[in-house]
Formats: structure tokens, sequence, C-alpha cells
């Protein structure tokens, strides 16, 4: 028979017991969360090269230098087949048949080109310079596609242009910058300044 004192024991330590089988119980049920998950790949969205102070010298076929693309920052990116530029400034000096030269520059805030053509889009703040023996040019807007290797520009925006005796205002413009002819679009107002 069991006595009053053993009976009394074994009621106190029954919640005891109790506990310790719960939390048996539970551990039992519980998943093995001890495996690792393998993390999904990022995509990189960064450029693939950077340049810094950079210079690029470019060539037309026969080999005759074409213009000068210095930069602040180039960065490459392979993904897209594109570079896009800080502080681009290009700059040419060819020489025409009959031995004059026709000089023309170019800068803005910053730039793209696409590797597979030749087309260079400056943006923002964009100066296009170009001289002769004749005249100085000066185009400003606020985007501008160069075609160095056709030696054409042209744009669909806003764009002012000084000259010695006259002043322009284009929405768009066409431009061959070795011959310096120009073509307006749209919206043109400007003023001429006869010489006497």
């Amino acid at each position: 028979m069991i006595s009053l004192e053993k009976l009394k024991q074994f009621i106190n330590s029954a919640p005891l017991v109790i506990a310790v089988l719960a939390l048996f119980t539970w551990l039992s049920l519980q998943r093995d969360t001890t495996t690792i998950e393998q993390s999904q790949p990022q995509s990189f969205q960064g450029p693939d090269l950077t340049l810094i102070n950079a210079t690029s010298v470019h060539y037309g076929e026969q080999g005759a230098k074409e213009y000068t693309l210095i930069a602040d920052q180039v960065d490459h990116y392979e993904d897209k087949n594109s570079v896009e530029f800080s502080k681009p400034f290009l700059t040419s000096i060819q020489q025409d048949q009959d031995q004059s030269s026709v000089s023309w520059q170019a800068s803005a805030n910053s730039g793209l080109a696409e590797l597979n053509d030749d087309k260079i889009t400056l943006i923002d703040n964009v100066i296009l310079n170009r001289d002769d023996e004749q005249q100085n040019v000066k185009l400003k807007t606020s985007e501008l596609i160069l075609l160095p290797n056709i030696k054409q520009a042209e744009n669909d925006v806003m764009t002012v242009i000084n000259s010695a005796n006259s002043y322009v205002e284009s929405k768009g413009i066409k431009a061959n910058i070795n011959t310096g002819e120009l073509w307006f679009k749209s919206n043109v107002t400007g003023t001429f300044h006869a010489q006497p």
C-alpha cells in the first residue's frame, strides 16, 4: 500500500514530470531547421569597367584621326553594349582638300555611346563650337546626338545657334558639322545682322 507521504511526493512532482514529457514531445515534433537554404543569385546592375580621366582617340577606316574624346569618368556596361560618360569633351581638327582647317568641339555634363554604332548622345548643358576660316558657330542645347563618322549632329529639342551675325532658336536641328550646313526642324525664330 502507498503511504500518504509517498502520495504527496508523487503529486508534488507530477507537474515537473508532465512538463518534461511535454518538452520532449514538443521537441520531437519540430522540423529539422538546420538545413541551409541556397540564396538566389543577385543580378549585378553596375558597370563592368570604369575609367577615370579617360582619353580615347578615334580613327576612320583609312586610318586618319577623326576625333578625340576626353571624359572625367567612363562606365562600360557589357550587358547593354554601351558606355556612359561624365563630363565628355569631344574635339576634332580636320584638313579639307584646299588645306583649310575645320575644327569642332562638343561638351556636356553627361553622355552615352552605343557601341554597336558610332552614335554619341550628349545630355545636359550641351555646347558645340565649330570654327573654320570663315565663321565661328556656337550651338547650345539640352541634348544632342553626334554621329562623328558621318560628321552629323541632330536633336529634337530647343536649340540656340549663335554666329558672328546671327542668333537662331529652333526646336530641333540637323547639322553637318564638317561643312557647317544647318537644317532647322520647327518653331524657328532668329535675328540676322547684315554686315555694312
